[in-house]
């Protein structure tokens, strides 16, 4: 079966992502941390905020999993960045 132009991008953006994550690796000092894990695939996701006057200023992440969870987490750390804890629950 043939991959569609948009197929393809996906695949690309999400190979990118996992390839060449943002905001991987742990922060020298934050305000909140979590970690997180999927008993039915064993993904594991450490997540590390630094936050100022109510908004995210810095994020980190690290774990290991699929393809999909590195990817996933990578873009979110990119869309969380200078939101309101409020701005982040109405994303998810």
């Amino acid at each position: 079966m043939a991959l569609t132009k948009l197929d393809q991008m996906y695949r690309a953006v999400i190979l990118d992502e996992a390839q060449h994550p943002r905001h991987h690796g742990v922060l020298p000092a934050f305000d909140h941390e979590i970690t997180v894990r999927n008993p039915s695939c064993g993904d594991v996701l450490h997540l590390q905020i630094k936050e100022d006057a109510g908004r995210v200023t810095d994020v980190a992440f690290s774990g290991s999993g699929c393809t999909i969870s590195q990817a996933s987490a990578s873009l979110m750390t990119e869309q969380i960045i200078g939101q309101t804890p409020a701005d982040i629950e109405q994303m998810v």
